[in-house]
């Protein structure tokens, strides 16, 4: 029973390898910039959090939603930089963490920053991926992998649950969803 169990995770797992491997070319062949800013008018940088007060799809105003900044560090030269939209950022390491010195503005953050020979230098970054989505802020990323990981378990749940040995209810396809994400 554990093999088979081990042969099924091997199988669901190469099935998402080969689908993420598509989406994550798509990432760095296609990064787009950020659109939130069109429908969310006021945005504040807090730390490494971006903070935003969007519409929903009916015009509505909501509340402040918060996305956690990924993958945004400081390079040798002082310059911002995003590395793969994932892992914590780093960059308030190495620039000053106050206004004026570190805003931002329509999807670009702007920031004095410190490079190798410790001085500090005006820098910029345009954030990427971000998007609101009925209100809230999300990374593009984020939604493909959702998205992706529902195909997935609803393609694969009912033909392998067995396989897993889960028994046919909702939770047991939360379940195989999450393995599917973490996959």
């Amino acid at each position: 029973m554990k093999s088979k169990f081990l042969n099924s995770i091997i199988i669901l797992g190469s099935t998402v390898i080969s689908v993420f491997s598509l989406a994550i070319g798509y990432k760095y062949v296609l990064a787009v910039p950020s659109s939130y800013q069109y429908s969310c008018p006021t945005e504040l940088l807090q730390g490494t959090m971006l903070e935003a007060n969007c519409l929903t799809t009916d015009g509505k105003s909501q509340p402040f939603t918060t996305l956690i900044l990924k993958g945004i560090h400081v390079n040798s030269s002082g310059q911002l930089t995003q590395n793969a939209l994932s892992g914590t950022s780093t960059f308030l390491n190495e620039c000053y963490s106050f206004s004026p010195y570190l805003y931002i503005t329509m999807g670009i953050i702007k920031a004095k920053c410190k490079n190798l020979s410790h001085t500090y230098k005006n820098t910029s970054i345009r954030l990427e991926e971000i998007t609101n989505h009925n209100g809230k802020l999300t990374y593009e990323w984020d939604r493909i992998i959702d998205q992706t990981a529902f195909k997935i378990t609803t393609h694969a749940f009912y033909n392998h649950y067995a396989e897993f040995s889960l028994p046919k209810n909702n939770n047991s396809k939360a379940i195989m969803s999450v393995i599917a994400k973490d996959v």
